[in-house]
């Protein structure tokens, strides 16, 4: 029983090594999670290039669009991104490009990926009958990913967290946050049929149902 005991603790130990030696200690502030993506921690799969898996708790740092987890009470963040295939958190799946880690939201000849950003804002006094109430400085635009709205940022102020929409095309990237950008991405002779189709289905760019619609229909109708 202390053989199996032992066997197991190695294990746990060679795969602890493993998943740090791709990653590196960052400061843990009082309000780490404020930036994250998702709200806690989940168990995820690191997927390598050479084939391995690595499962941790992992998250998605809006600061600089990196991969975090915890061990023993640390953050780390995911380094020698070039080693790393694609990470799962919650049944998403992210990629690296250049360094930075994209939500892959549709695949197809051309494929739609998300990035998080954070924005900072103070939180101010407003009158209340009981009193004195704390409130945002600014109301969020429509590009605020839902459910990441407002999260507490220390005493006085408040975490935003939006979302950037990117066509990826071969090994490069490409803004698709409007009509304007989205059609820089396909030929020119397909403009017009691209226009037609958001004008008919009544697309929102703030929308990631809707991107992921119209991407789709480009992909396969306009080969």
């Amino acid at each position: 029983m202390r053989k199996c005991v032992f066997s197991f603790s190695l294990l746990l130990l060679l795969f602890l090594s493993s998943l740090l030696s791709l990653a590196q200690v960052v400061s843990i502030e009082k309000s780490e999670l404020n930036t994250k993506l998702f709200n806690s921690y989940s168990k995820g799969n690191v997927y390598l290039k050479n084939g391995s898996v690595q499962e941790a708790e992992l998250n998605y740092e809006t600061e600089d669009n990196s991969i975090v987890f915890k061990n023993h009470g640390q953050v780390l963040t995911l380094t020698n991104v070039g080693d790393v295939d694609t990470v799962v958190i919650a049944g998403r799946k992210f990629v690296p490009v250049d360094k930075k880690f994209y939500e892959v939201l549709s695949n197809g000849g051309i494929d739609l990926l998300a990035s998080y950003i954070n924005k900072r804002k103070p939180v101010v006094a407003s009158p209340d009958h009981d009193g004195t109430k704390r409130s945002a400085g600014s109301a969020a635009n429509n590009n605020v990913a839902p459910a990441y709205v407002s999260r507490p940022f220390q005493s006085n102020s408040v975490v935003d967290i939006f979302n950037q929409f990117w066509l990826k095309r071969g090994n490069s990237l490409y803004k698709a946050n409007n009509e304007k950008q989205l059609l820089k991405v396909y030929p020119m002779k397909h403009n017009d049929a691209i226009k037609q189709y958001i004008s008919d289905n009544k697309i929102d760019f703030d929308k990631q149902e809707d991107l992921v619609k119209l991407v789709a229909y480009c992909n396969t109708q306009l080969k």
